[in-house]
């Protein structure tokens, strides 16, 4: 029943990976900026140094610019640091880090995960011990890190305001350059004035092999037997000759000990699925011991796939977002606020003024345990399609597993630096986006690949 909106097998997957369905897999099923791209053919990431992403703090630092004046002093708790990485895993620096220091991991905050293929500056928070002078510098291979400053309050994901981005796009050379100049301005005015849709990129999903969400929906339906074939079984073109084969010959036998040595340490929840079915548990013990967060972060990305189906509904039918039932209110970096406006004849008038002055965006329900009663028809019809209820997200095996839900803006509007040739077929693009925002989807927008992976989003 749920093919048609949602691959749940090995086989399904695999052959939408080959026909490369990669936006249907995650749900995004339509364009907001109509007009035909001439730069279907663009490339990105042919080097990390073609991907820069440095976060903003709501004050304005920005990561990378040290202030001028922040002195030491043995009250302070904690130590705020600036780290630079090169083609790693958010998790692998802030382990590093974390040994760098002599600290926990857990003693280390950080304002949220960066792409791995990029060269990314972000804060790290991490808690001093009574009396520790924190070092200026640390580092070790593929990243560094700088002391900003010292505080005796933690960073909070509040304090992120969002991500500055650089990208050298690659376009081919048979394009004049004219028209991809002129191309580029027309869809940065556009969007700058309409914004993008806000759809979850294909980092929320698996970059290279999105099965996030439909892991989340068997876990939800708990079809756990089914949820380690699909963690474990599947394959990607981007993977491996050697990994590949080790997942058909595990599809095969299930014999997973061939395949845990042959997965790189960056698949952490592969990896302990394959650890814990070592150990002879059942499927449903070797998720279940994984930790709450991850199992939470996979029902979020269920509720994420189904709010970029509601959106693509929207897009598809051409509907009107800014008749949508609810606003959320947003800051001066186009961030919500932790408030909603709901929309009604009285308020119309307010909310539309807000909206073309991009104080407010049309907001869509995420489903989750507490948005019963406030969800959108389309939701709610998608959901029933799927043969799940709101109250599956209470996850009372892992209480700590479970999602709430939350209202998403359906608009993201990027503030943009500039666009300017570095030389014969190669293009840089700079702008800023609020926090929880995907350049990969701002890209797809520009150009609307065949194959988003392909390109190297």
């Amino acid at each position: 029943m749920t093919s048609a909106i949602l691959s749940s097998s090995v086989e399904e997957l695999e052959e939408a990976f080959r026909q490369d369905r990669w936006d249907a897999v995650i749900g995004m099923q339509g364009h907001f900026f109509l007009e035909r791209s001439i730069i279907t053919d663009l490339r990105i990431r042919e080097t990390p140094e073609d991907f820069r992403v440095i976060e903003v703090l709501r004050d304005g630092s920005i990561a990378g610019i040290k202030p001028g004046v922040n002195p030491f002093t043995k009250g302070d708790k904690y130590a705020l640091y600036v780290a630079t990485k090169r083609n790693m895993e958010t998790w692998e620096l802030i382990r590093d880090f974390a040994l760098s220091l002599r600290v926990k991991v857990w003693d280390v905050q950080h304002l949220g995960l960066k792409d791995k293929r990029a060269i990314t500056s972000q804060f790290l928070c991490v808690k001093l011990r009574e009396g520790t002078k924190p070092p200026e510098k640390v580092g070790g291979g593929g990243w560094q890190a700088e002391l900003y400053g010292t505080s005796d309050i933690p960073l909070e994901p509040e304090d992120l305001a969002g991500n500055s981005f650089e990208i050298v796009l690659k376009v081919s050379d048979r394009i004049d350059p004219d028209r991809v100049n002129s191309f580029f301005k027309r869809f940065v005015n556009w969007s700058t004035v309409n914004g993008i849709p806000d759809f979850y990129g294909y980092q929320r999903f698996g970059s290279s092999k999105p099965i996030n969400h439909i892991v989340g929906y068997l876990i939800l339906r708990r079809d756990f037997s089914r949820a380690c074939e699909v963690i474990l079984g599947p394959s990607s073109t981007f993977e491996s000759d050697e990994l590949r084969s080790a997942r058909e010959g595990y599809r095969k036998s299930h014999d997973v000990s061939n395949l845990l040595v042959r997965l790189p340490p960056s698949f952490r929840i592969e990896r302990k699925i394959c650890s814990n079915l070592s150990k002879e548990k059942t499927p449903q013990e070797a998720i279940m011991r994984l930790p709450a967060v991850e199992l939470r972060f996979l029902l979020e990305s269920l509720s994420s796939f189904i709010f970029n189906l509601t959106l693509s509904k929207f897009l598809q039918e051409r509907k009107d977002l800014s008749a949508l039932g609810f606003f959320v209110p947003l800051d001066d970096f186009g961030c919500p606020i932790d408030a909603v406006a709901k929309h009604a004849e009285e308020t119309d008038d307010l909310l539309k003024a807000d909206f073309q002055g991009h104080k407010a965006a049309p907001a869509i329900p995420m489903p989750g345990y507490l948005m019963r009663e406030i969800i959108y028809d389309e939701t709610r019809e998608l959901m029933q399609a799927l043969g799940i209820e709101h109250t599956a997200f209470l996850f009372k095996e892992r209480p700590q597993a479970s999602y709430p839900g939350g209202l998403r803006p359906a608009l993201s509007w990027p503030k943009f630096y500039g666009v300017s040739q570095l030389k014969p077929c190669y293009w840089s693009l700079s702008f800023f986006l609020k926090k929880g925002s995907y350049a990969t989807v701002l890209l797809r927008e520009l150009s609307k690949p065949k194959n988003p992976c392909l390109v190297g989003f």
